[in-house]
């Protein structure tokens, strides 16, 4: 079973294309040190605006 930590508006979207398949990271929340969990939500909030532009 998995679990989406980030990224629900891109998946939502991705649904309402009538797409199958979406590209993701999948880790191991368990392997994943909790003080970084952070800069890995302000990394992806920065990889949203250079998609932006």
């Amino acid at each position: 079973m998995y679990h989406l930590i980030a990224g629900e508006r891109r998946l939502r979207a991705t649904k309402l294309n009538g797409e199958e398949f979406i590209s993701s990271i999948v880790k191991n929340v368990h392997q994943v040190d909790p003080d970084l969990i952070p800069e890995y939500k302000l990394i992806e909030i920065f990889i949203e605006k250079i998609s932006l532009i």
